[in-house]
């Protein structure tokens, strides 16, 4: 396994832009009401714990792209 370091550029930010396209549709599950998802053929999950990790990966990702002296720009919401 790869420490946050070795991932190449471009793998993290298509990492990062997943986590911000997941945290989108958690947090519009979550307005609609809608706290689980899953199915009978799937483990449920929480769409809180779902937000909350994909969050996390991406303060993750910020902090190694400021190491690595890369900017991003960063949204309050992804473009629709």
């Amino acid at each position: 396994m790869n420490t946050i370091s070795e991932i190449p550029l471009e793998e993290m930010l298509q990492d990062r832009e997943a986590s911000v396209a997941a945290i989108a549709y958690c947090k519009h599950a979550l307005s609609l009401g809608v706290t689980r998802y899953g199915g009978p053929d799937h483990n449920e999950s929480s769409v809180q714990e779902c937000l909350d990790a994909n969050v996390r990966i991406i303060a993750t990702i910020d902090a190694e792209l400021t190491r690595r002296g890369v900017q991003i720009v960063r949204m309050t919401e992804p473009p629709q």
